[in-house]
């Protein structure tokens, strides 16, 4: 049994977040019925300030958490439709608690919208404006497949090039997937290996010592046999394009992405995002916590960069040209269509399917990601065939920017103005529960057997990939587990098996572990539970070794 908040980083189709009001640019164009599509914009005919309030000004219905099926009539304009849109944003933003947002929209290839709602920083009440800089999290995928996707143009890669061919170092646990991955599997997320989430929240290790790590870590199931997430293959593809290009991933994307499109205030490093004036905070669920700032510079290609809605409006007005900036090509039409098709099926009953960087809908003709980090989350989807795109960026974990975006696709696309009342009551249900981050109360252990073996369990456990757990023993009855910033008391079940109770930046968690003996009953190791994993075996460590360094949280 293991539960864990992190379990949230891959989440279903659509979901949502928003904040109060702050420096919203509107461009207006008339409502052309039916679109589909994908983002683009800056081409604006006209320029105005809008605010969720002004919206009231249209007479619709209010909207009301218990208000469903409402509908307004059909063929009104697009300013109309915003001007709705933003007043259900403010009001499901201020239930759901999100501190702040960013919003661009993109209709018939125009920017219609793009503006900042909340706040950056709650306590001292700095708003987000359209200047506020998100980490974007795993919309980064997207950049690095434009990037290979340009040194395939190039001549450089093959997507059906083995990645030996680029990294001989490169080992798996199984044998065959170490021999036979190609670019295109370790961007498709169909090479096998387990998802191993909580890696990223251990040891802390560069990008390239990830190398180091994959020869210990389990699959799930066989090479090229199903859907697998993973971001650590994604750091890989990073780590190969580096290697091909002799650039580092954050000169590459710089040079390949931001440079020439213009978008000058996004960035790929820690540094440059604590840095920057107008960073935004990250917050939980309760709208108030801060959570400290996680270095994400390590994962690189799988979601290092950060951003401006301004610029992720530029991004979206060249995916919605299908690879081109204004007139001019920036990617070849072949490879953008070879980025957005549907390469690998990851839910054959929806027809949702993955692409290079993107989730393909096919049902419902959409492309998009999300994007999540510690305490910050996003969504992209694009609509090419009808022109439509939007992107939400949030200072929280939350699912609000999910139900947003559903939203605006009924709204803007579909003419559909029916609420979605259980879908708003899951997003404000996981924004109401409780936040508390205080070390749980401790745990006394009564049975006798286990008691006795505690002052044997005391001491530091190793593994090759995922660093150290350290058990203490604050009190004769209670027994303390610390995998990094994972920490709270142990509950003794049966024999030698517990469970660890602990609280994080990112929630609570459980992990189920055992403690290992040899013939002789001396305690040899731990075998231990964490999610997205097969059971980890953590040996026990000799006195007097060095152990891997912890990753620490940068301070703000």
């Amino acid at each position: 049994m293991c539960h864990s908040p992190l379990s949230q980083l891959t989440t279903p189709f659509f979901l949502l977040p928003l904040p109060a009001r702050a420096n919203q640019t509107v461009a207006c164009r008339s409502w052309q019925p039916r679109y589909r599509a994908v983002l683009l914009g800056l081409l604006c005919t006209l320029a105005l300030f809008a605010s969720p309030t002004q919206a009231a000004e249209i007479g619709w219905p209010e909207p009301s958490p218990g208000r469903a099926g409402a509908r307004l009539p059909a063929g009104k304009t697009v300013e109309q439709k915003l001007a709705y849109f933003l007043k259900l944003t403010d009001s499901l933003r201020q239930q759901a608690h999100n501190p702040g947002m960013a919003i661009a929209i993109l209709h018939d290839k125009k920017l219609v919208y793009k503006g900042g709602l909340g706040y950056r920083d709650v306590a001292k009440q700095l708003p987000v404006t359209n200047n506020t800089l998100f980490e974007i999290g795993s919309c980064t995928k997207a950049f690095a497949g434009v990037i290979t996707a340009q040194l395939v143009q190039e001549g450089v890669l093959s997507w059906d090039d083995k990645v030996r061919r680029h990294l001989p170092e490169f080992t798996l646990a199984d044998a065959y997937a170490t021999q036979n991955a190609t670019l295109q599997d370790i961007f498709t997320h169909r090479v096998g290996l387990d998802q191993h989430y909580y890696l990223l929240y251990g040891p802390a290790f560069t990008g390239k010592e990830v190398l180091t790590k994959l020869p210990f870590l389990s699959f799930n199931g066989t090479f090229r046999e199903k859907f697998l997430y993973n971001n650590l293959l994604y750091m890989v593809a990073g780590i190969l394009a580096e290697r091909a290009t002799a650039t580092p991933w954050e000169e590459l994307v710089r040079r390949r992405i931001f440079q020439p499109l213009g978008m000058h205030a996004s960035f790929a490093t820690s540094r440059e995002f604590l840095q920057y004036a107008e960073h935004t905070l990250s917050y939980r669920n309760d709208g108030k916590t801060i959570v400290p700032h996680t270095n994400l510079d390590a994962s690189g290609a799988a979601g290092s960069i950060s951003s401006t809605i301004t610029d992720m409006a530029t991004w979206l007005s060249m995916l919605v040209n299908k690879g081109a900036l204004g007139s001019q090509p920036f990617l070849s039409p072949q490879q953008f269509a070879y980025l957005t098709s549907p390469l690998t099926v990851r839910n054959a009953a929806e027809e949702i399917f993955y692409g290079i960087g993107w989730d393909v809908d096919t049902k419902r003709n959409i492309i998009y990601h999300d994007g999540r980090t510690a305490g910050q989350s996003s969504r992209i989807l694009l609509m090419p065939l009808n022109g439509f795109g939007i992107v939400i960026m949030c200072n929280q974990q939350t699912e609000l920017q999910n139900l947003l975006i559903r939203y605006a696709t009924n709204i803007f696309v579909d003419d559909n103005y029916a609420r979605m009342t259980d879908f708003e009551q899951f997003v404000i249900a996981k924004a109401n529960k409780a936040t508390d981050k205080e070390l749980l109360t401790p745990l006394p252990i009564q049975d006798k057997t286990a008691l006795a073996l505690l002052p044997a369990c005391i001491r530091e456990y190793v593994h090759p990939a995922y660093g150290t757990i350290t058990l203490t023993q604050p009190a004769a009855n209670q027994l303390h587990f610390q995998y990094y910033g994972f920490q709270g008391f142990a509950q003794h079940h049966h024999n030698q098996h517990f469970t660890a109770l602990t609280t994080h930046d990112t929630g609570r968690d459980k992990f189920d572990f055992t403690v290992l003996q040899d013939a002789q009953h001396r305690v040899t190791g731990l075998e231990v539970v964490l999610p997205f994993t097969k059971p980890l075996r953590f040996e026990k460590v000799p006195a007097n070794k060095a152990l891997p360094k912890a990753r620490k949280p940068l301070g703000r």
